[in-house]
């Protein structure tokens, strides 16, 4: 019996390629039925029963074959991603199933696959995936698993803890890209370019003499005047002191001269 809840993630998806899912059909029943995967001859129509039907309810999934061991013999996996809802938007989990040659007695193995480990990563500590075990699923279904249960139960149980809690997380990025190696340019180019450093950093040395130079001069002219003011001022009190002198001694021609020198010391 198919879970009540196969109907609404199985919506999530886009409509099935019809010519695609055909060539699964082909593929599965020749996989299967014709003995090119060593399954128990009773119980390969349950098992093609249940991959047609995963197929039909999950057209994101594919098919493949593979091998656990070098030794052992191959296996079919069911390969692709299944929809979850989380936060109001529609994600795609990829997701490996592999069907054991004593499915249904056994539960298929699952795992959570990601092929771009620098964009997305399997989360640590997932109540339902192990990222140390290569992204190993374990849905409540596989721990009580028994054989009437279907792919398609297992698949919508995975849809709906995930949606609960995706497995899958943003990942740390590319790896940053190696800093790109020195253009050698031609000889004529690179002493060129030595011509150009050379020239510009007389010019700067050139502008900084000139300022060097400026700064020197208004510094001279600054103490040269102020020497010159403080001749002035001892000149005018000079000059007064004689004017005072020669009021007192009544002496006019001092007094006129020293008034002409402190008018020529002021307006100086």
């Amino acid at each position: 019996m198919d879970h009540p809840e196969t109907f609404f993630y199985s919506s999530l998806l886009p409509q099935p390629n019809q010519a695609l899912k055909q060539q699964l059909i082909v593929y599965a029943t020749r996989e299967i039925l014709e003995g090119r995967i060593p399954y128990p001859e009773q119980l390969r129509p349950r098992i093609l029963s249940d991959v047609i039907q995963l197929l039909d309810q999950y057209p994101s999934l594919g098919l493949t074959r593979r091998r656990f061991q070098p030794e052992e013999p191959a296996v079919l996996v069911v390969r692709g991603t299944i929809p979850i809802f989380y936060t109001n938007r529609v994600y795609k989990i990829p997701v490996e199933i592999w069907v054991p040659h004593s499915y249904p007695t056994s539960p298929p193995r699952a795992c959570v696959t990601l092929d771009d480990q620098n964009a997305t990563a399997i989360k640590l500590r997932h109540p339902y995936v192990d990222a140390r075990r290569g992204g190993l699923i374990n849905v409540p279904h596989m721990l009580d698993w028994h054989s009437e249960r279907t792919l398609v139960v297992l698949v919508t149980t995975m849809c709906e803890c995930f949606s609960r809690d995706p497995p899958v997380r943003a990942g740390p990025g590319p790896p940053p890209l190696p800093p790109s190696p020195p253009q050698l340019q031609p000889p004529h180019v690179q002493e060129r370019q030595r011509q150009e450093l050379e020239e510009e950093r007389h010019r700067q040395e050139q502008v900084m003499h000139r300022q060097e130079g400026g700064r020197q001069q208004a510094a001279q002219e600054r103490r040269s005047s102020s020497l010159w003011y403080s001749l002035m001022r001892r000149l005018a009190f000079l000059c007064i002191v004689c004017m005072l002198f020669s009021i007192t001694t009544c002496s006019w021609s001092t007094f006129t001269l020293a008034v002409l020198v402190l008018g020529f010391a002021l307006l100086w």
